[in-house]
């Protein structure tokens, strides 16, 4: 994923990143954006979204923070399927809210996903 797309975390304040996504019917474009914040003083109402990964055959494009970006179709479903349920509601993926080519944050949040998922 494009670097831009990733404001860095600051691991000392357990801050976690949480996917907005655009209202839409189901075949319109994913549109999401990304916000940071601390996990310790969220008082945001998050769910989280667990999901098989998998090598992808059919990458689907969304958009996210207004850069096109490629996501699995497992993926892509998932996101459709919610965005009707989670209205006003933010989400954490780990595919989208960590920066999976970052390894130092991806250690770094996989000690936060206790928290995360509770």
């Amino acid at each position: 994923m494009d670097r831009k797309l990733y404001t860095p975390l600051n691991p000392n304040a357990k801050e976690i990143r949480l996917l907005e996504i655009a209202l839409g019917d189901f075949d319109d474009d994913m549109i999401m954006r990304l916000r940071i914040e601390r996990l310790d003083e969220n008082e945001t109402d998050f769910k989280t979204l667990s999901y098989a990964w998998g090598r992808e055959k059919c990458p689907r494009k969304a958009f996210m923070n207004g850069h096109a970006v490629s996501i699995g179709r497992n993926l892509d479903c998932a996101l459709r399927d919610l965005r009707h349920n989670i209205a006003g509601h933010s989400v954490w993926v780990d595919a989208l809210c960590i920066n999976q080519d970052n390894v130092l944050e991806r250690n770094e949040q996989v000690q936060l996903m206790r928290e995360i998922y509770s």
